[in-house]
């Protein structure tokens, strides 16, 4: 995390837990400020606006994003491994403490315009960025078949997650995991099984 204030990172910290069970747009000023126990204007003195405020739940979720899920990542040996933790990782972080909040914003979000939707487009591509890398190193590993092109298996792993997200969090279906691992494993054509 880049330098920041006690306060300021605890504040965000309790706002990212909350957007991730009431979304980006319902969280208000006055129900963060409730949770950190502090006053709306003590609270707003930080942000200066409930859009920057979104913002920087956004930076502070693809930070958190990186820091957990994508960097033990990338310390796996290069191939397939890589890849699956990542989506692992992704899989867990949807499913426990609430949503994916980029999931969520980009539902919010999706059309309407302004620095918020840039934000949450800029973490999209940004993931897809990962992904495809990810894609591509299993490639370069022979993990993966080399017909394969890395941003159309990055584009359907995220069909896949906001499928997984939409069929567990939403409809409750209890066999959501297995269904996404079944389509992860159909996307990748993974060679020998792996998974």
């Amino acid at each position: 995390m880049e330098k920041m204030n006690k306060t300021k990172l605890h504040i965000l910290d309790t706002a990212f837990q909350l957007a991730r069970t009431v979304g980006l747009e319902s969280l208000t000023i006055g129900s963060l400020a409730k949770k950190v126990g502090m006053s709306k204007s003590g609270l707003f003195a930080h942000f200066h606006s409930k859009e920057m405020l979104q913002i920087m739940i956004l930076d502070y979720t693809d930070k958190t994003f990186t820091t957990e899920i994508v960097a033990p990542a990338i310390k796996l040996p290069r191939g397939i491994g890589r890849l699956m933790a990542i989506m692992d990782g992704w899989v867990k972080w949807t499913t426990d403490n609430g949503s994916c909040p980029l999931i969520a914003a980009a539902i919010e979000f999706d059309d309407r315009p302004g620095k918020v939707k840039i934000k949450v487009e800029e973490n999209l591509k940004k993931l897809h960025m990962t992904l495809s890398r990810a894609c591509q190193v299993a490639v370069e590993a022979g993990d993966i078949p080399s017909e394969n092109d890395p941003d159309q298996m990055a584009q359907e792993i995220f069909g896949h997650i906001l499928s997984y997200h939409l069929y567990q969090k939403v409809m409750r279906d209890k066999s959501a995991l297995s269904r996404f691992e079944t389509s992860m494993k159909n996307t990748l054509s993974v060679k020998g099984g792996q998974s």
